[in-house]
This record gives structure tokens, C-alpha cells and sequence, in this order.
């Protein structure tokens, strides 16, 4: 995805009745408004991108929910919609001036577009909180007509700076690692099995702009990290729980990108809900595509 010039906001978007508002300082599509669904995209909507294998797809987060399901027939257009903002403003950045966008169809997974999502927070979705404790629920979710699973952060939650006894999700200890309070590797690997069994996909979260606090990444390689003013790792935002991870490192990259290939290699998921995404520079999205566009368990693409 190149960058350059910017995309004047309120530029159209050609055959389609979306509008975008595009910042390439950050690399990051700010808002979106659709002609029919302005009501549904107030100043405090955010985008989320969802990173497929073979698709890199912008979808909107609802304000307010934590769930998406049952809406199939909202999700289409919606999604149709963030697709032809993703080729507009790409059509942009890579011109001196903004053109009109245009609208080639990309290719992509027939089931992101007319599926429905439904989020899983493990550790609260039970008493137990545990996978296992979860898998009991899949004949109910599948009667229901839940396609997608999108399951919340499965990695250790750093114990270092944790806000709370419990921590945040998107403070990652380790991105290798299940958090063994929802049991183990085994049992991920059986669910996913048993999902795609019945026919459908497994979405997990991804929290690739920092780690957590403790992140062994922080003592094996502190070249990995954006440093502070005081030449610390930097903490992003108020997340003292996390540091910054600096794009600009290509090793960084590298061990990014084989840290999603172990997911995609060892348990089969289907693609990543990838987090922050508008704080990510332009290297996030080219690990991102080059993870997932074109990519097979065979023959992984290398980072840049």
C-alpha cells in the first residue's frame, strides 16, 4: 500500500456512495460516511482492518457493540463499501494529485464479504473461561447462524505495570504463546478443528502495535522498541501495561511476521483482527499484505 499524497476528505469514491477521510501521516483511513448509513458513523467510529490470507479488508466497528452478528444484510454493503475506500485512497497515495477513484473488483474470500462475525471473549464467555468450556457452545452458536468467529487476544497477558488483577487482552506478554488460563495449545488447536468442522472461520486478535510490559522481546531485543525522551522503551498513549514496537526496525518485521505465520501454520486460523490500526506506519501495512495477500503454508513470503 504506497503513501504519498494525501486524500482530500470528502473525496468520493467512484460507483459508490461512500465518502473517505484519509490520513497518510499515519497510514490510517480516519472515518468513513456512507450516504444511506450516515447515522451509523458518528465522529467517535473507528475503523478496525481485518487481514485475511490473501486479503487485506478495512471493516467498520459499530460504536457501542461488541459483537457483530446477524447482519448479513448490513454487512455487505458495508463491507463492499470499505473495499472500494481500501483501492480508492491506494489509487491516491501513489499520484501527485487525487484523482477519481476507481473501483476494479479485487479478488477476494467470498466469506468475509457475505458472512457474519461474532466476537469471543474467552475468559468471560464462561464460568470456567477456558476453551474447552467455550467448545460446549459451539452447537448453539452454529444454530444461530454464526459463520465467523472472531475470538479477543489469546496470548499471556503481561503480569509487569497490569491495570487490574486481571490485565488487559491487547497488553501481549508473548505472541507465540496461548495464555494457559484458557488452557492449552491442544485444546486451541481441537477447537479451531471442530469449528472449521462446521463449516466455519476462525478470526483471531492481533496486537501488532506494541507489546506488553514484560514482553521478552524487551531484554532479547530492545532494538525492537520506539525509546522515550530518557531512552526508555516508550509506552504508548496512557497503555502503561505496553511499549511501543518501532516499524522502522526490519527485524522487528521479521519476527512479527513469524510470529503470525506460527498461527496460521501450526493451529490453521483463517486470517487476524489486527488492533490500533490507526496508529500503524506504512511498514505494518506491507508486513500485513505480504503476510496474508498471496500467502500459502508452503511457500511463506519473507518480511521487508
Amino acid at each position: 500500500m504506497g503513501h504519498g499524497a494525501a486524500m482530500e476528505a470528502g473525496t468520493p469514491v467512484a460507483g459508490t456512495g461512500w465518502k473517505a477521510e484519509c490520513g497518510w501521516d499515519s497510514m490510517a483511513v480516519k472515518r468513513i460516511v456512507h450516504s444511506k448509513y450516515t447515522q451509523l458513523f458518528r465522529e467517535k467510529q473507528v475503523l478496525t482492518y481485518f487481514f485475511i490470507k490473501g486479503e487485506m479488508r478495512l471493516c467498520p466497528l459499530f460504536c457501542g457493540s461488541t459483537t457483530i452478528t446477524a447482519m448479513k444484510k448490513l454487512l455487505l454493503p458495508v463491507l463492499l463499501g470499505a473495499l472500494f475506500l481500501n483501492q480508492a485512497c491506494d489509487q491516491a497515495a501513489t499520484t501527485s494529485k487525487a484523482p477519481t477513484a476507481t473501483t476494479p473488483k479485487p479478488p477476494h474470500p467470498a466469506w468475509i464479504l457475505q458472512g457474519n462475525i461474532y466476537e469471543v471473549n474467552v475468559r468471560q464467555y464462561t464460568p470456567e473461561g477456558t476453551l474447552n468450556a467455550f467448545a460446549k457452545h459451539l452447537d448453539r452458536l452454529q444454530k444461530m447462524g454464526v459463520q465467523t468467529l472472531w475470538f479477543m487476544p489469546l496470548n499471556p497477558i503481561s503480569q509487569r505495570d497490569r491495570k487490574g488483577s486481571l490485565g488487559s487482552y491487547y497488553a501481549v506478554q508473548d505472541y507465540t504463546k496461548l495464555n494457559p488460563e484458557y488452557g492449552t495449545m491442544a485444546d486451541w488447536e481441537r477447537l479451531v478443528k471442530d469449528i472449521h468442522g462446521r463449516g466455519m472461520k476462525v478470526l483471531i486478535d492481533w496486537v501488532p502495535n506494541h507489546t506488553g510490559a514484560d514482553s521478552p522481546w524487551l531484554t532479547r531485543h530492545p532494538d525492537f522498541f520506539v525509546k522515550d525522551k530518557k531512552g526508555q522503551p516508550a509506552v504508548p498513549f496512557d497503555w502503561t501495561d505496553t511499549r511501543q514496537l518501532d516499524y522502522k526496525n526490519p527485524e522487528m518485521q521479521d519476527s512479527m511476521i513469524a510470529a503470525m505465520r506460527y498461527w496460521v501454520d501450526k493451529t490453521g486460523i483463517d486470517g487476524f483482527r489486527c488492533d490500533v490500526a490507526g496508529r500503524w506506519p506504512a511498514a505494518t501495512f506491507s508486513i500485513a499484505w505480504n503476510m496474508c495477500h498471496g500467502y500459502t503454508a508452503s511457500k511463506p513470503l519473507r518480511g521487508r
